[in-house]
């Protein structure tokens, strides 16, 4: 029996451009890449009136977020910590890690991630300048 063979290619060296893969394409969703500004702030209520104010400045599209050490699903039954033989969104590690948050136990009022654990997102469209947004973002007192 005989196979035959092919000629062996030159392996694609470390600094070929061929040997890299586009940005985005390991990962199953599209890759974007619009400009935005990420800013921290240590309380709810700057956040929100940061974001106001990039509003009424012409900033659209702008969001806050809450930073949590575990995602909670708190509303829905099968995301509970606590079942063991329900399935849902959390798997069995997650329940696990949501377990042992002092929110979850009831021995704390609510666990924060870090000292500033707001996270305001301001998408950068065409025509708006980076600086302008920082610069109502800090006299918020957030953190660019």
């Amino acid at each position: 029996m005989t196979f035959d063979r092919q000629p062996a290619r030159p392996r694609a060296g470390r600094h070929d451009p061929a040997a890299l893969p586009r940005p985005g394409a390991l990962r199953g969703e599209p890759h974007f890449r619009q400009p935005a500004v990420l800013a921290s702030f240590r309380d709810a209520d700057s956040a929100q009136r940061a974001a106001a104010a990039l509003q009424a400045a012409g900033y659209h599209d702008v969001q806050v977020d809450r930073l949590e050490p575990v995602r909670e699903e708190r509303g829905d039954q099968r995301d509970q910590p606590v079942p063991d033989t329900l399935t849902g969104a959390m798997n069995r590690d997650r329940r696990a890690l949501a377990a042992m948050s002092p929110t979850v136990s009831g021995l704390s009022d609510d666990e924060l991630a870090g000292d500033m654990p707001y996270l305001l997102t301001v998408p950068l469209a065409s025509g708006q300048t980076r600086d302008r947004a920082e610069a109502i973002v800090r006299q918020h007192g957030g953190r660019v």
